[in-house]
């Protein structure tokens, strides 16, 4: 495969992007709260980083409607919120070449790297890639927090009978 195509999410994209970023972080969450919770409160969360940051999108330079992986970062700010890419393409060789698709949308967004990079969701696999590339950053674990404690203050919905 040639270099992906990287550039700004389209809105055709937003749903795919909402449900691929709800999916990957629901396995990190979903022990603290119910699935129905976690949907319901992240969605909302996650609805609003889309509008107000910045997200980056990777696409298959043979299909251009072919999405292979996205980042979203907060505008204005060296804060990364997530970045995500399909199983296939998380493999650096599965693109034969050294750099995973991963570091194609990071370094579309701009973001620094090498120093004073936030992340507001942190997960496994995000780690192993930060630790793998030499990435420092600093994990800002308010907005999952603020998020997680609105889900524990909220009244349980009565289960039907």
């Amino acid at each position: 495969m040639s270099e992906p195509i990287v550039g700004r999410m389209l809105p055709s994209e937003r749903a795919w992007v909402a449900t691929t970023w709800l999916r990957s972080f629901e396995h990190a969450e979903l022990h603290h709260v119910t699935r129905e919770q976690y949907w319901r409160a992240f969605g909302d969360l996650v609805d609003a980083l889309l509008d107000s940051g910045e997200t980056w999108v990777a696409r298959n330079p043979e299909d251009e409607t072919q999405a292979l992986a996205w980042a979203c970062r907060a505008r204005g700010e060296n804060t990364l919120h997530y970045v995500y890419a399909k199983w296939t393409m998380r493999d650096c060789q599965s693109m034969g070449r050294p750099l995973c698709i991963a570091a194609f949308v990071l370094g579309a967004t701009g973001l620094n790297m090498g120093r004073g990079l936030r992340t507001s969701f942190n997960t496994v696999a995000w780690m192993k890639y930060a630790a793998k590339h030499g990435i420092q950053f600093e994990h800002d674990r308010q907005l999952v927090a603020v998020t997680r404690a609105g889900i524990r203050r909220a009244p349980r919905e009565e289960k039907a009978a």
